[in-house]
């Protein structure tokens, strides 16, 4: 009994194992449903945790988006998306990749922080404006809480175009990396003929939105471009930290 109560303890401190003999699939699945139970488990249990007047202050939007979207009502709303899994998939095979630490910004659900540890990364760390996980810290990526060299490993998906300020964003990435240091992000696309009406409120659609090869490489211009995808509804770009 007292072996079956530490197992759980120790799920709902998100230190979970599985024998080395069960393959990745397996762990990929354990990892997304795991996040499924401890996500109905904090919003039942926990309250909501919110950066307060994060527009405001620094130029990320968005916010009211973010909180609606844990909700249905006033039922909890469990719904990682896929497009997280494209990010994390292209970093994973990297080849050589550093795994002693992550940063994952803007992840809304504990997901891609479970299957990041089922990947092998390690010291993970994630930064939302809104967390219901002692997983996801509290905060706003135009100036983080994180100390300058930290991470050997960045993903940003679908978060930087909810900022009014993108070169801060980056400036703050770039800041953290650690020299040969890869980052990931991945921005939605929209066209010019897109009804800014029917979009996401705090979304940047302006000229400033970085949605293509050009103005990514123009605020994250200290980095090398190491890759570069762009499909009809997303653009996925890699950077390299080459200097300190």
């Amino acid at each position: 009994m007292k072996r079956y109560l530490n197992f759980v303890g120790r799920l709902f401190k998100h230190e979970y194992f599985l024998p080395k003999t069960i393959v990745s699939k397996f762990k990929f699945i354990f990892a997304w449903e795991y996040g499924f139970i401890r996500f109905v488990y904090f919003m039942i249990f926990k309250k909501l945790k919110k950066y307060s007047n994060v527009h405001q202050s620094t130029g990320s939007g968005g916010a009211d988006y973010s909180e609606k979207a844990f909700f249905d009502g006033r039922i909890p709303v469990y719904r990682p998306s896929d497009r997280t899994m494209l990010l994390l998939n292209f970093l994973n095979s990297i080849p050589y990749l550093n795994k002693s630490d992550l940063l994952i910004i803007g992840p809304r659900y504990e997901t891609e922080i479970l299957i990041a540890k089922s990947f092998g990364f390690k010291n993970i760390k994630a930064l939302d404006t809104f967390s219901y996980s002692p997983l996801i810290d509290v905060g706003d990526m135009h100036k983080m809480q994180y100390k300058d060299k930290s991470f050997n490993s960045i993903i940003c998906g679908w978060t930087l175009t909810y900022s009014d300020n993108p070169e801060i964003a980056a400036k703050e990435m770039m800041r953290v990396m650690k020299k040969n240091s890869i980052l990931v992000i991945g921005v939605h696309k929209i066209d010019e003929n897109f009804d800014i009406s029917k979009g996401v409120k705090g979304q940047n659609y302006g000229e400033s939105r970085p949605q293509n090869k050009k103005n990514l490489n123009e605020i994250f211009g200290e980095l090398k471009n190491i890759y570069y995808l762009e499909e009809k509804n997303y653009v996925i770009a890699s950077y390299k930290k080459e200097n300190n």
